[in-house]
């Protein structure tokens, strides 16, 4: 009769991995906790690299969007403006004013021109307006300065007049005429008096001369700082257009060398600014039409920032610039979605934006996506776990940290069917171990120890039986395939010892049981000695007991029953509790007893 195939064992070592090392050494507890950490931390990144791809995105301004949204002008409405704009430059440069200036009424009407060259026009006039003020004043100088003349010529007259007559009253006199005709003159009488208001004419006039002098001055300085101002506004509102044509009229009308440095720079810039834009709508109509969107975008925009009066701007054909907004309205979406995690349809408008912007690099959110959905599958992977290590709350947080992530997961509805499942088995397990705990049903545990592994764990009384069932049933094990190798060697007494000794620890258990019985028929004196001496023993029929315990050695001489056994009846002999001494007049007796003398005679 063979043995009964024995369960497989439980390695003591495993159990060391398990239980004995710490959680960073590697242990199922440890590399949880380590994910977790871990798992945060990628949280936090992706987040982070999340928000950036975000706000990286721009979207488009209003006022953009609706220069973008608005039809083109008339392509020969756009080429006769230029030409009038191009005719009054050459009559400038010619210094041809008013010809230029006659041609300023004629841009205004444009409806891109919004008014402005007639402004223009306007402020030349008012420099003129101002010449003309001016040069009355000059008339009125030169009329004073007449008065001035003839008023000086009065007074030497009547001077004159005055020495004549005092001359000859002193000739009459009989005085000396030369000093009598000076005492004459300088007395006052009407001819001293005439004098008098011949000089304070004189003196009228030309205060009047001054004072006009200085009233051309002031209107000359105005009118150059109005102009100047004027340009600067012109230049600030990215009117550049319109500021170079001021400036260009400014040096025709004030023809007293270099333009002012502030009006000189803002025409250079106005110059430059002009040609940009012009480089900028060409360079966007190549890149539109080869399907470069996004790059196109950014130099329109760029452009527009700059100035989005010029004739150019104007003329940009609607089509290619809807084409922006597009562009644009996908880009929103993408953020929209991005923002609201719905990874499933953003991965639709990606590829919208990749047939639509070929140079609208999808690398980054797509790889981003993918990380994202990862850590979302990773993190419900972890709250499994935790919800099987009975570790609630942090099942549960794994758990919402997945559904923030990737609210769409498909995986969500399933996994959390799951959790619950979890959650239901997991209290299913607790009663059936604490069931057979208290049948001492080890073998059971041991089968189901995987199923049980994961929820002792956060259960320190529970884990120390979970480890202690494990621990009976190894060494259960291990006297089995002892007694196995023993038997197969010619020794059934050691095989069965082995198995007696190993029911002391778990006398329940049915195959230890059977075993015994196996190997008791194969060597039956040695376990009817062993047997009768535990019995004798047990009934205190001492020296009975070192007989057949000393028949037991002699047929198994390797026995450790027998020696124990021996060694145990002998100390009960030589040192007897108190109550069993005899009297000391009466020496204590040993009886071997009948079963005793005839096993020995045998």
């Amino acid at each position: 009769m063979q043995p009964p195939a024995a369960q497989p064992r439980v390695d003591s070592q495993a159990l060391d991995y398990l239980y004995n090392r710490s959680g960073t050494d590697g242990s199922a507890a440890g590399t949880a906790s380590d994910d977790y950490r871990r798992g945060k931390t990628s949280a936090e990144s992706q987040e982070s690299a999340l928000q950036s791809l975000i706000s990286s995105q721009s979207l488009l301004q209003p006022e953009f969007e609706k220069f973008l949204s608005a039809p083109e002008a008339n392509a020969s409405q756009i080429a006769n403006y230029e030409a009038l704009y191009a005719e009054t430059l050459k009559n400038l440069n010619a210094r041809k004013p008013v010809e230029a200036w006659q041609i300023l009424f004629a841009l205004s009407d444009f409806p891109w021109d919004a008014g402005i060259s007639k402004q223009i026009a306007n402020r030349v006039r008012a420099v003129w307006d101002t010449n003309g003020t001016s040069k009355a004043l000059l008339v009125e100088n030169d009329k004073l300065e007449g008065q001035i003349r003839k008023s000086n010529w009065n007074a030497d007259i009547s001077a004159e007049t005055a020495r004549r007559e005092a001359e000859s009253r002193a000739k009459a006199a009989g005085k000396d005429t030369a000093g009598s005709a000076v005492a004459e003159t300088t007395k006052a009488g009407p001819g001293a008096l005439r004098l008098t208001e011949e000089y304070f004419k004189s003196l009228d006039s030309k205060a009047r001369i001054k004072l006009n002098e200085l009233k051309i001055d002031g209107i000359k300085t105005k009118a150059r700082s109005d102009l100047v101002e004027y340009i600067t506004t012109l230049f600030k509102s990215k009117r550049y257009a319109h500021a170079v044509i001021a400036a260009e009229f400014y040096q025709a009308l004030f023809l007293d060398g270099e333009l002012p440095p502030e009006v000189a720079n803002q025409a250079t810039a106005s110059l430059e600014a002009t040609r940009e834009i012009s480089r900028s709508v060409e360079v966007f109509r190549f890149k539109a039409k080869g399907r470069q969107v996004a790059t196109a975008s950014t130099i329109l925009e760029n452009a527009w920032q700059m100035g989005d009066n010029t004739p150019q701007m104007n003329a940009l054909e609607r089509d290619l610039k809807v084409v922006v907004i597009d562009h644009a309205n996908r880009v929103r979406r993408m953020k929209n979605l991005i923002e609201s995690r719905d990874f499933s349809n953003l991965e639709a408008v990606l590829d919208e934006i990749d047939k639509t912007a070929v140079d609208f690099d999808t690398t980054k959110p797509r790889a981003l996506i993918q990380a994202i959905k990862l850590d979302s599958k990773m993190r419900l992977g972890k709250a499994r776990l935790f919800a099987q290590q009975g570790n609630v709350q942090k099942a549960m947080e794994e758990f919402k940290a997945a559904a923030e992530t990737w609210p769409g997961n498909p995986e969500l509805d399933k996994a959390s069917g799951e959790y619950f499942a979890v959650e239901d088995a997991s209290a299913k397990n607790s009663a059936d171990f604490d069931r057979e705990i208290l049948a001492g049903n080890h073998r059971a545990i041991a089968d189901k120890q995987v199923q049980y592994l994961a929820f002792v764990q956060s259960d320190e009384k529970r884990k120390s039986q979970f480890k202690t069932s494990l621990e009976i049933v190894r060494n259960a094990e291990v006297s089995l395939e002892k007694a196995k190798m023993l038997d197969s060697n010619g020794d059934p007494s050691g095989a069965w010892e082995t198995i007696d000794l190993a029911l002391s620890a778990w006398p329940e258990d049915p195959k230890l049981n059977q075993a015994l019985s196996l190997y008791s028929s194969r060597a039956p004196e040695f376990v009817s000695a062993i047997n009768k001496a535990k019995s004798a023993e047990n009934s205190k029929r001492l020296g009975a007991s070192m007989s057949l315990y000393a028949l037991a050695k002699s047929r198994y001489p390797a026995s450790q029953l027998a020696t124990t056994g021996l060694k145990r009846v002998s100390d009960d002999v030589l040192n007897p509790e108190p109550e069993a001494k005899s009297s000391p007049d009466k020496p204590a007796t040993i009886s071997a007893g009948p079963e005793a003398q005839s096993a020995i005679s045998k």
